[in-house]
């Protein structure tokens, strides 16, 4: 075992005795359980990209149905959009999704509130992130 695990064990042992090294194993086994379930899900251990865009449509047509049910639902009338962002509906809904996935949404339409805003900005983060394992996972589908 290498000495960095040897002074994580042990420091895991002397803060939480009562837990031991069965304890922080498992945790550790968990957590590379978890990270290797997650990259079967979203790339196909690195090989199918076409699962990263099927991710990829389902969080916009989630932070979709966020934004409309945020707007129509959440908010009070008269706070928000009239009528959809950019005044087209639920198309709106759908533009301003796809927009604030592919980019960090800056301004935005008249009418963002902090609520979309924050949601806004959680799905520019999730895009970059998914535009990045899209471009690793194409990459390894190539080179194989």
């Amino acid at each position: 075992m290498s000495q960095k695990w040897t002074l994580k064990r042990q420091y895991a042992e002397s803060r939480w005795p009562e837990v031991g090294k069965h304890s922080y194993r498992l945790c550790r086994n968990l957590y590379a359980w978890l990270s290797n379930v997650f990259l079967w899900l979203v790339t196909g251990y690195g090989e199918k990209p076409q699962r990263v865009v099927g991710v990829s449509l389902f969080i916009v047509s989630l932070w979709t149905a966020a934004y409309y049910v945020y707007d129509t639902v959440v908010l009070p009338p008269g706070v928000g959009f009239d009528n959809g962002p950019y005044g087209a509906g639920f198309a709106g809904y759908v533009i301003l999704s796809m927009e604030s996935f592919v980019t960090l949404v800056l301004n935005g339409p008249a009418g963002l509130t902090p609520g979309l805003h924050l949601l806004a900005q959680m799905e520019g983060f999730l895009g970059v992130f998914l535009v990045g394992v899209f471009v690793f996972t194409l990459t390894r589908s190539v080179q194989r």
